[in-house]
């Protein structure tokens, strides 16, 4: 599921997010647990493992938010 997870960055005025997320259905019952099965979070492992990158795309949007709201 790893291999699915997506990640995109959405600027509104001045407010940035950042979204993270897997088109797979089962994801969040995998990722949280049920009453049957313990939570295997890899969102979180996901996100970790790719730590810099993700500080640089977020970087980049809010600079050019910045740059758009302060012209």
């Amino acid at each position: 599921m790893r291999d699915t997870i997506e990640g995109t960055v959405v600027v509104e005025g001045t407010a940035v997010r950042g979204i993270v997320g897997t088109p797979k259905h089962y994801a969040l019952p995998v990722h949280e647990g049920t009453s049957r099965m313990e939570a295997r979070p890899f969102i979180m492992d996901a996100i970790k493992e790719k730590e810099e990158e993700t500080r640089a795309i977020l970087s980049k949007a809010l600079e050019e938010s910045l740059r758009r709201e302060c012209v």
